[in-house]
């Protein structure tokens, strides 16, 4: 089974993009996630928080991550955190899986820069999201294709 994604050039880097739909409750909604390879864990940013409008009540705390912006972004867990994907023939597929949010209501209390500073970051696909549902990750950047497939099907 395969996923398409896209390749787009923002503000002058190439970036793969994996469109996500959240099925979370409360928070439903389409968001835009760039594929990391260097990431090892897949990360809501602070800016799609928001836009999902996650409750970030009852969510347990992690270890602040680094290289995120500037200095330490306080993190959440949402140990089950269910989305969708489509694939290359426009179905839906449902997955969940782990994934750290960025902690908002900690960052909001510590100021205003360091809130705009972390809504600036996309959230990330990192390599836990293609360990965990078996995915193997196509990309040819001379061809313009690039596309995720299921595999152990």
């Amino acid at each position: 089974m395969r996923f398409n994604l896209d390749i787009r050039n923002i503000s002058g880097s190439m970036r793969i993009i994996l469109p996500i739909f959240s099925r979370q409750p409360r928070s439903f909604g389409r968001i835009e996630a760039v594929i990391d390879t260097g990431s090892p864990k897949t990360i809501i940013s602070a800016g799609d928080a928001i836009k999902l409008n996650i409750p970030f009540t009852n969510l347990q705390s992690t270890t602040p991550l680094t290289g995120l912006g500037k200095g330490r972004t306080p993190m959440l867990l949402i140990n089950k955190f269910a989305f969708s994907i489509r694939d290359s023939d426009g179905k839906p597929n449902n997955f969940d899986m782990p994934f750290l949010v960025a902690d908002v209501p900690r960052i909001r209390n510590e100021g205003q820069d360091k809130l705009n500073n972390a809504t600036r970051i996309p959230t990330l696909i990192g390599m836990d999201f293609l360990e965990l549902n078996n995915f193997d990750l196509f990309v040819s950047l001379n061809k313009n294709v690039a596309y995720l497939e299921k595999t152990g099907e």
